[in-house]
């Protein structure tokens, strides 16, 4: 019986310490947006899920012709997800 606890103790433990990390994850290394428009038709329509990997270009000079781009702009106190493609540098 004492085996038993604590077989259940490590297993408790272990999916504990699996949703901190995958929550760890999503906050500081990966991003999930939705593409609510067809701007990026017929590549990216409209509803496709979108996973990008937050800070992934540290400097304006690392962004290169046809890389997806998210950035999030403040107005009237409201937060939209820009999702644009670089055309042209």
């Amino acid at each position: 019986m004492i085996r038993l606890s604590r077989i259940l103790n490590i297993i408790s433990w272990s999916v504990v310490a699996l949703i901190l990390a995958a929550l760890a994850i999503k906050t500081f290394f990966v991003g999930y947006y939705r593409i609510p428009q067809n701007g990026m038709y017929p590549n990216l329509p409209a509803g496709s899920v979108l996973f990008t990997a937050k800070r992934a270009c540290f400097t304006a000079s690392s962004v290169k012709r046809g890389d997806i781009i998210v950035f999030i702009r403040k107005e009237n106190g409201r937060h939209y997800n820009y999702i644009w493609r670089v055309v042209g540098l």
